[in-house]
């Protein structure tokens, strides 16, 4: 029999073309999300659990629950979901849970499998109770991040390192805390991999701060650490179910599979926002990319498309990969365009006869965001009382008071402030005026402004020295 070598593609081209129109014959049978497994800590799965599965799931994810306890993971072939087999290479992220099983340390074979799946382009969410056990988990020390130097059960409190972007942070307010308290163990990084891993977030500790979120990049795979426990530890309320935690995680797990990272300014007020596929499998490269927004925008760019949006609100990004396989994969990410706090204006400075115990500020009413007001110094506390951006003080005496007016949006735009002096019996007077620099277009004013008592006054929007011109 004579054996025939068919040459199909001339060109590079012509290979792109061909495989683009195979996944639009066959887009509906082959597509997937990413792939999660859960190696569960709990035989009965929480609530808070679960709703962390069904918030993946409803950004596109396929999650599966391993059908035995964490530290019974062996590798090799394991059934899920109530029976169906299963291995590590049927997933792109590992989420590891171990909060109600700390006490057992996971068979080195197990161990070897989690290595292996990372260094083969995995990825790898864990945390507490794993610095704990770090010691009977020494093969996989690569993985986990962060040693115990303490156990402590609080309010979980995350504050983001500053000027850093990163796209499991860049979606998350510049700080947050959690309804309900929760296990976490203040930690460091370990020595021999302190220039290998960097730290997103912060929690208080010891009247300092400590690393709650970091991660790293191995050749291939990535691996994210958090100092709280991954799973569920003793709480009827987890923290999991709480928005920001559940973005925390989502986030996290599509930096770890590929899929699409979104960075940048996510505030509405100069908002411009890099969307960029994660896809790590060499062996199979990417030929072809088509992207859409929910507000209607496509693209076939490459890895990286660079957008800003002209109104906040929720939208969705979605990447179809092409594969030179002619495999197709569509990763899809919910992502938030958050508010910006309307400008705040205070009014202007107040003076108040000598005596007086008694007025009422009056703010801007915000188009965007909720107005609040705070005093910042004076001769003592008044009482005061707010509706809306009015601010009713009673109790004042005379001297001189500084009240700061906020308006804060929802989401992680910075929040607008304005101040605003009140004086009472702290009247100010004009002494020194004084003219220099006098042309025949120009001059410069110079006054001091002191106070009845003696003492200098600085007020806001006034300046001690002004030029005019003509």
């Amino acid at each position: 029999m004579r054996n025939f070598k068919i040459k199909l593609f001339n060109s590079k081209l012509e290979k792109i073309i061909f495989f683009s129109f195979i996944l639009l014959i066959f887009y509906s049978s082959v597509v997937h999300g990413q792939r999660v497994l859960i190696l569960k800590d709990q035989t009965n799965i929480h609530v808070g659990v679960t709703a962390l599965k069904s918030h993946l799931e409803s950004n596109g994810m396929i999650v599966d629950f391993s059908d035995f306890l964490e530290h019974q993971f062996s590798g090799g072939t394991f059934n899920v979901n109530g029976g169906i087999p299963k291995t590590l290479n049927d997933y792109e992220v590992v989420v590891h849970m171990n909060g109600e099983t700390y006490g057992t340390p996971m068979p080195s074979a197990g161990q070897t499998a989690l290595m292996d799946f990372v260094n083969s382009g995995g990825g790898y969410l864990g945390g507490e109770w794993l610095s704990f056990e770090r010691s009977s988990h020494t093969i996989m020390h690569d993985l986990i991040l962060l040693e115990r130097l303490s156990g402590v059960t609080q309010i979980l409190t995350f504050n983001k390192v500053s000027n850093l972007s990163h796209p499991i942070t860049d979606n998350l307010p510049s700080n947050f805390s959690t309804s309900s308290a929760y296990g976490r163990s203040p930690g460091r990084i370990p020595a021999n991999l302190i220039s290998e891993v960097t730290v997103l977030m912060t929690s208080p500790f010891n009247s300092g701060d400590s690393p709650s979120v970091v991660f790293r990049e191995l050749e291939r795979g990535r691996v994210v650490f958090f100092d709280h426990t991954v799973g569920v530890y003793g709480s009827s309320n987890p923290y999991i179910n709480d928005p920001n935690m559940l973005e925390l995680y989502l986030s996290s797990i599509n930096w770890l599979s590929g899929g699409i990272d979104v960075s940048g300014n996510l505030c509405e007020e100069n908002n411009s926002v890099d969307f960029r596929v994660v896809y790590n499998d060499s062996q199979d490269p990417v030929i072809s990319y088509s992207w859409t927004i929910s507000d209607g925008t496509t693209s076939i760019s490459n890895s990286i498309l660079n957008k800003s949006f002209s109104s906040s609100g929720d939208y969705v990004v979605t990447v179809t990969l092409g594969l030179e396989s002619g495999e197709i994969k569509t990763y899809s990410r919910n992502f938030k365009i958050s508010p910006s706090a309307s400008t705040a204006f205070a009014g202007d400075d107040v003076f108040l006869q000598p005596g007086s115990t008694s007025t009422s500020l009056i703010g801007n009413s915000p188009a965007s965001g909720v107005p609040s007001w705070s005093i910042v110094s004076g001769p003592n506390t008044p009482n005061l009382s707010q509706s809306d951006a009015v601010l009713n003080l009673t109790g004042l005496i005379n001297g001189h008071y500084v009240f700061k007016y906020t308006i804060t949006a929802e989401g992680i735009c910075d929040p607008k402030f304005d101040f605003v002096n009140l004086y009472i019996a702290d009247v100010p007077r004009m002494n020194n005026l004084s003219v220099s620099n006098v042309t025949s277009s120009s001059a410069t004013f110079n006054v001091d402004i002191t106070s009845d008592a003696g003492s200098t006054i600085t007020s806001r929007g006034s300046n001690s020295e002004h030029k005019f011109s003509s």
